[in-house]
């Protein structure tokens, strides 16, 4: 009875490990503000140049006022991994898509690429939670307040949304209004900081043996880029629960014969 208890035991704890470490059901970044922003807080993968006589550089272009820069971009992402799943997380001043007051219309936010050990859009998690294996995507489109007639801008953009694929099936997605981190500067009382995050589990893969992962993101507009490479590797803390709870199971194994 005693040896049934212990290897009881040692499953439970075995099989809690990959849940050890969260506080909710994707994963637990922190709730500090910084943990949430990144390098891109307030810069671009994209290289602006001159835009009236000013140099732009990485920073969000600024677009035409009130609209632009801080006001409109995004912001920062993560990336975890445990033994069953992989968690996304982006940051931006926006949900699904932002209100321009000079072009009275919405800019989507564009899907979330991305592909593993080099590759960049082999995979996209549309905004209804759907992941795709990509056949075809789509830069910004060339429209009145987008930079898709801007060649140079447009291919730094690089994909915006998957045109065609392969449905993979639908993945765990939240996204949250920080109402605590940034106030919204183009309407006052509101926020504008949004996290959307995601859970994947790694069995809509089929076999798992990666090893990085670079994830995309841009805007309709082409107005901000966040691209960003992450390791592919369960948490330590994960792994060590994990085997020592194996190692007990083997060590009433051994006992038993």
């Amino acid at each position: 009875m005693k040896k049934l208890m212990i290897l009881a035991a040692c499953l439970v704890f075995a099989l809690s490990a990959s849940a050890m470490g969260y506080s909710w059901n994707y994963h637990d970044f922190g709730n500090s503000y910084g943990s949430y922003f990144d390098e891109h807080q307030n810069t671009s993968d994209i290289d602006f140049g001159w835009q009236n006589g000013v140099y732009i550089g990485e920073t969000p272009s600024p677009g035409e006022e009130p609209d632009g820069g801080e006001k409109y971009d995004i912001e920062g992402a993560n990336f975890a991994a445990d033994n069953d799943y992989l968690y996304f997380s982006n940051t931006a001043s926006f949900g699904l898509a932002a209100y321009s007051t000079v072009f009275d219309k919405n800019f989507e936010r564009g899907h979330l690429f991305f592909g593993f050990d080099g590759s960049m859009y082999d995979y996209a998690i549309d905004e209804t939670g759907n992941l795709y294996d990509v056949d075809s995507w789509a830069y910004i489109p060339s429209a009145q307040g987008t930079y898709g007639n801007n060649a140079n801008i447009r291919n730094q953009a690089g994909a915006y949304k998957m045109v065609n694929g392969t449905l993979l099936g639908s993945v765990d997605m939240v996204m949250t209004e920080e109402l605590d981190f940034e106030t919204d500067p183009m309407f006052a009382g509101q926020t504008d900081t949004w996290i959307t995050e995601y859970r994947i589990s790694k069995s809509m893969f089929g076999t798992f043996d990666f090893n990085t992962v670079h994830v995309h993101m841009t805007m309709e507009c082409g107005n901000d880029l966040l691209e960003k490479d992450f390791n592919v590797v369960p948490e330590p803390s994960t792994l060590i629960l994990l085997g020592l709870g194996m190692a007990g199971v083997g060590i009433l194994r051994r006992k038993n014969r």
